[in-house]
């Protein structure tokens, strides 16, 4: 059992793998990608029972230390000299191979359907083709987690070298045992000027005439012994699934941050009965997890976790929106079903209310898919901050964020598992699962209405959460605002023009002309990036002189409205919704080109949109023509703010 080394051929193609970069994320580590990555995987290969349903999958993990010589030899025999120079070469970090550091990061997942398949023939659509000689390539449908097919990286980036090995019984053949091993490399490396192959295969091989060497697994009985002993591991067969080895683990993971790693993940699944993780002596089960939870955990945490397991443990009167909803910047109360009244007392109560939403899902071969996905949102005295989950099948996607913006503190849980919407969102999930983009190729090839469905998807549980928070005196409030507020007609002020010592009287009409073309002053961009140009009742923007390249999209657009008053003041700050009302489209009309609506509701006079194509384009119509407008447009995430 040897890690086989490859050269590169003169036609083959070098340099790195961009998938690797795909799952690099600011706000998760390594070891909490992996285990997004690995988990949401055990969870897709979960077996059928009757009616549909889905077994368990039961997860063991534990860490193995090596410390037995004959053992080490035999890892040594796997990684020798030549193949550490060849991993070396293309990664900063590996094992120095002394008796502290050989250990290993072994996961037993059984009740699941192993990993099934054609097993000689790399170019097969099965599970062992797809994961071992696929990259950027999935079957899965329906509901189910991974999509990119690129999820995998994430086994060979947990692993000092890049390696991992995956030893099967599978629900064919449950008695019968597969091994095999696969190391995958940032980049291609050269040693002494000689290029290999950046993949590595540890197997045995079969000669397939006019097609060469072909991977296959160890399935004779002494070396999946030897490697069963080296590692300390023993595969039953009376329970099919996989055991993997992810060998000289990256970061010396400790078994308290994989608990903890798992609790953020995978809260929701392990609640719903859906998983059950024994981590060492540990078990995390629909039982445990709560208390558990707070051993991991801050106080907050475990509040906003008390809340999504309160979801599921009592019983609402669960409230199903109109279906005109999806119509409504601002909900009306009509959407509620004549329980408005009843639903806002109960919510201002501080009880949790739950709602399910009615969404139209547009495929390009079904046709139009009825679906939905629930809403659950509490009010209450204790709620320190505003926290929030969206929660796609099993996944939390950590970075989709809409109540953050809303005013006030509260708990919101957005669950989206029905079939045709957990599909349509999975094929928009860009490749680490932590946020959706309608611009994604698996999105654009099987949907049509793709933003516009996104977008009442994401901002469901926040329209909701305004109709539930408007309060009787803020009725009151505008009415004395509409008595007590006087606005002026005022002319635009155009730029003066610097005086010159001598008026030439043939060109005195053509400085007239210039003068009433010169760009407002109430128009303010600092930023090259854009172009905001005032028509008269309307204001579009557009890219400006420095153009966005397509790398770098997309980007965060505030654009900021407000009219002058006969008092001066800030514009801005001093806006009145009856002036105008971003989120009442009878006020003011939004069409966007290239740009998705983040939030247009934080208040009246201000809309955040992300800019996701260089020929981008924003309308904003129903303006006073006889106002004085201002209008500010701020861009972030380019690294610093620009105004």
């Amino acid at each position: 059992m040897k890690l086989s080394l490859r050269k590169m051929q003169p036609e083959d193609t070098r340099g790195g793998n961009s998938v690797v970069d795909n799952f690099r994320a600011e706000t998760l580590s390594l070891l909490e990608i992996f285990i997004r990555e690995f988990l949401q995987n055990s969870l897709d290969n979960r077996i059928e029972l009757a009616a549909g349903e889905l077994q368990a999958a039961n997860i063991k993990i534990k860490i193995v230390k090596i410390n037995d010589d004959l053992k080490q030899n035999f890892i040594d025999s796997i990684f020798d000299e030549d193949a550490l120079g060849f991993i070396k070469s293309g990664s900063s970090s590996y094992p120095s191979m002394d008796s502290e550091t050989y250990s290993a990061l072994v996961i037993e997942e059984n009740d699941t359907q192993g990993i099934t398949g054609v097993k000689n023939k790399s170019g097969d659509y099965g599970k062992w083709a797809k994961f071992w000689h696929h990259q950027s390539s999935s079957n899965k449908t329906g509901n189910k987690n991974g999509r990119a097919g690129q999820g995998k990286i994430s086994y060979h980036m947990i692993s000092n070298v890049w390696s991992v090995f995956a030893l099967t019984n599978t629900i064919e053949d449950p008695k019968k045992l597969f091994l095999m091993g696969k190391c995958i490399l940032p980049s291609n490396p050269i040693i002494n000027e000689i290029d290999y192959h950046a993949n590595a295969f540890i197997s045995h091989y079969e000669e397939i005439s006019g097609v060469g060497r072909q991977p296959i697994p160890y399935e004779d009985i002494n070396p999946i012994d030897s490697f069963c002993d080296a590692f300390s591991i023993k595969r039953s067969q009376e329970r099919t699934g996989t055991t993997w080895v992810f060998p000289f683990p990256r970061n010396n993971p400790q078994e308290d941050q994989i608990r903890k790693a798992i609790i953020k993940g995978y809260f929701y699944s392990i609640l719903k009965q859906k998983l059950t993780v024994e981590v060492g002596d540990i078990t995390l089960n629909h039982n445990s997890i709560l208390d558990l939870a707070s051993n991991y955990v801050d106080e907050s945490d475990k509040n906003f976790y008390s809340f999504i397991k309160n979801c599921f443990d009592e019983e609402y009167g669960r409230v199903r929106l109109h279906s005109n909803w999806t119509g409504q910047i601002q909900l009306s109360d009509e959407v509620f079903n004549d329980k408005s009244e009843h639903i806002k007392t109960t919510f201002n109560s501080g009880k949790i209310v739950s709602f399910r939403l009615p969404i139209i899902i547009n495929s390009k071969k079904e046709g139009r898919l009825t679906s939905h996905f629930d809403v659950y949102l509490q009010k209450h005295d204790n709620i320190v901050e505003t926290r929030e989950a969206f929660i796609r099948t099993d996944l939390i996607i950590t970075d989709e964020k809409t109540l953050s913006y809303e005013p006030g503190s509260f708990y919101g849980l957005v669950v989206a598992d029905e079939p045709a919407i957990a599909n349509f969102l999975a094929n928009t999930e860009i490749a680490n699962h932590t946020k959706f983009n309608k611009a994604m190729a698996a999105a654009e090839e099987n949907y049509t209405h793709i933003e516009e469905t996104l977008r009442n998807i994401r901002m469901g549980a926040a329209r909701i959460y305004r109709l539930l928070s408007k309060r009787q005196s803020q009725k009151i409030e505008d009415l004395l605002s509409e008595l007590l507020s006087i606005k002026g007609s005022k002319e635009k002020r155009k730029k003066k023009k610097k005086k010159e010592p001598e008026i030439d009287q043939e060109n005195d009409q053509q400085d007239k002309d210039t003068q009433e073309d010169d760009i407002d002053e109430d128009i303010e961009s600092h930023s090259k990036r854009i172009d905001i140009r005032d028509n008269i009742g309307s204001i579009v923007i557009k890219p400006g002189v420095k153009k966005y390249s397509i790398d770098e999209l997309p980007v965060t657009l505030r654009v900021q409205a407000g009219y002058e008053s006969i008092d001066g003041g800030n514009p801005f700050k001093k806006h009145h919704h009856f002036d105008f009302d971003f989120t009442n489209s009878e006020s003011i009309s939004i069409e966007t080109n290239h740009m998705t609506i983040i939030n247009s509701q934080i208040t009246p006079n201000e809309i955040y949109l992300t800019i996701d194509d260089v020929n981008f384009e924003l309308n904003l119509t129903g303006f006073s023509e006889v106002e004085r407008l201002r209008i500010r447009g701020t861009i972030y995430n380019e690294g610093a703010n620009n105004e």
